[in-house]
């Protein structure tokens, strides 16, 4: 019913292909090696599947025929999806997050920041810009103009060589209490 071989297999057909009629099965941790150098694996340990990269770069996605490139999880759960001759989308549970659009990028919910955001250019926000306190807005090269509240106080900051303009048509300041 099949074929035993101890040692090497090498199969020469000439430049052609060597075509399987079934499943190629290796036991755990037996690889896939490619290249003349074993330059790609692919191998299964028991637990975890493996794609390895020894040289060069890695491409994973179809040809100019090709629709999307999606990962996946699960089946049913596309984590990161690679759209044709458009952008890439990150998901959450399925949910897109972020994505790629031709004139920069999207996120839908919450981003969350740790360290320093650096915007430059036109930014549009749809909703608030929420600051926890003592989170600096700052302002221009040198962050000459700061803007934050420490829990209890807000501050308007400004420590530039220039003066502070405040422009309006009409300027009023009124306590909370009216």
């Amino acid at each position: 019913t099949g074929a035993t071989v101890t040692g090497a297999l090498t199969v020469d057909n000439a430049g052609g292909d060597a075509i399987l009629g079934q499943n190629l099965s290796l036991v755990d941790n037996g690889k896939v090696k490619l290249g003349a150098g074993d330059d790609l694996q692919i191998w299964h340990n028991s637990t975890n599947s493996f794609i390895q990269n020894n040289t060069g770069s890695l491409y994973i996605g179809g040809n100019t025929g090709a629709a999307n490139t999606y990962i996946r999880s699960n089946d049913g759960e596309i984590n990161i999806a690679a759209i044709k001759n458009a952008g890439v989308e990150l998901n959450y549970d399925s949910v897109k997050k972020f994505e790629t659009t031709s004139s920069g990028a999207s996120v839908t919910g919450t981003l969350g920041v740790s360290n320093a955001l650096n915007v430059t250019g036109l930014t549009t926000l749809s909703d608030s810009l929420l600051l926890g306190d003592n989170v600096l807005a700052k302002f221009g090269t040198s962050s000459d103009l700061r803007i934050y509240h420490d829990g209890s106080n807000s501050f308007i900051q400004d420590s530039g060589t220039g003066d502070l303009f405040v422009r309006t048509t009409a300027f009023k300041i009124q306590g909370s209490n009216s």
